[in-house]
């Protein structure tokens, strides 16, 4: 992750933030028109990775956004 966003200001922000043990995941979300929006789709869909620590949010870098 490091190599590939490097440059993305979102990233550095969020590597700053993690310790051990968080982990990583990647999301690609594609929501209906009339479907609300939700803290990883954002407002319309997308693609991306979320970094957790337990439960917890730790940050979301969206990388892709879907418009329909």
């Amino acid at each position: 992750m490091d190599r590939r966003f490097s440059a993305d200001h979102e990233w550095s922000a969020i590597s700053s933030r993690m310790k051990p043990g968080d982990e990583i995941y990647p999301y690609d979300i594609s929501i209906r028109h009339d479907a609300r929006p939700d803290l990883f789709s954002g407002i319309d869909g997308g693609a991306g990775y979320i970094v957790l620590r337990g439960w917890c949010l730790v940050g979301r870098l969206q990388t892709r956004v879907v418009i329909y």
